[in-house]
């Protein structure tokens, strides 16, 4: 199983076996709908495993209206701190061999690649010999030639993510962002929204225990980031283009979990357009949670065409507190 994966329908029968508890399953299973990157985490055993073991200790606030749902950011953290608990190897020598396999997450990211040589990974290998194992996995190609590549793209940016906390200044991810931000291709939006959720000091607490110390003051830069980037895009979303750039800003947001953030940043906004923007489901829990904060909010637009299903329910409160939704 460990080697196929879960399909959905086995993942949903483990989470049966393993609460036993047929409306708890259910509402799990609602809030995976919404966030597309654990619903699709969710095909690895051990990840089940991992949100198991994290959603039961808040089993209660799971079943709440509206439902407690941590980020992705934060089972991210647990999965790979419990591996590396495994691991058993002390600070020192995992945090500098999650800097190496960072390093080469990024320059896979940068340059859109998932495959990489078996020279690009010998050195981690030759130190922590089931280090990399744990993070990649060997593929063959037509010509018996080896690769290697990250057990999945999500596990590529999250490690690639969590190398810029770890070596980054104050200065380096101000330029990193805005860098990015100014581009066109949204490929890397997985990758910043792990940036974010990494900046969050709940989301790192199980990574530093095996990691040593992640330094905050990455973190105040990308809050100030995040503050000015949603005032500044909020002000302007007549274009489509615009309007996703906001939508991604909400949920680097979203996953930063900084509750007063999300209110000083939206507090002069009135009025927010996504009649050019198609939602998901994962785009309206998001809205659901950061519009919330927007206490000067009057008016949130869209296309209910553009809406998936299920979608109109999610934004229901906020529709219901402005004056003139539409």
């Amino acid at each position: 199983i460990q080697i196929m994966g879960f399909t959905f329908e086995k993942a949903n029968e483990y989470f049966r076996h393993y609460f036993r508890d047929e409306q708890f399953v259910l509402a799990l299973t609602v809030c995976l709908k919404q966030n597309e990157t654990l619903n699709s985490m969710c095909y690895n055993p051990l990840f089940c495993s991992t949100l198991s073991l994290s959603v039961k200790s808040n089993s209660k606030q799971l079943l709440e209206k509206p439902p407690f749902a941590p980020t992705s950011t934060q089972l991210l953290c647990t999965y790979v701190a419990s591996h590396l608990g495994r691991l058993g190897y002390d600070k020192i020598r995992c945090r500098n061999a999650m800097v190496q396999l960072g390093m080469l997450a990024c320059q896979g990211i940068g340059k859109n690649l998932i495959r990489f040589q078996a020279d690009q990974v010998e050195n981690i290998r030759h130190k922590l010999s089931n280090f990399n194992s744990v993070f990649m996995m060997e593929v063959h190609d037509r010509d018996s030639k080896i690769f290697y590549t990250f057990t999945d793209v999500i596990m590529q940016n999250f490690i690639g993510a969590l190398m810029k906390h770890l070596t980054s200044n104050k200065i380096e991810p101000r330029g990193l962002l805005d860098e990015i931000y100014r581009g066109v291709d949204d490929r890397l939006n997985m990758f910043l929204r792990f940036l974010f959720g990494l900046s969050a000091p709940n989301s790192i607490k199980e990574l530093e225990l095996q990691l040593g110390t992640i330094t905050r003051d990455v973190s105040e830069v990308m809050s100030q980031w995040l503050g000015r980037n949603v005032m500044k895009r909020g002000e302007t979303l007549d274009d489509g283009r615009a309007q996703k750039k906001l939508l991604n800003v909400l949920h680097y947001l979203y996953e930063s979990g900084d509750t007063k953030l999300m209110t000083s940043a939206l507090a002069s906004i009135k009025k927010i357009d996504f009649r050019k923007c198609s939602l998901n489901l994962s785009d309206c829990a998001v809205l659901s949670v950061t519009l919330s904060a927007a206490e000067m909010l009057e008016e949130l637009n869209f296309d209910i065409g553009n809406v998936q299903d299920g979608g109109i329910k999610l934004l229901d409160p906020i529709l219901q507190k402005c004056k003139t939704p539409k």
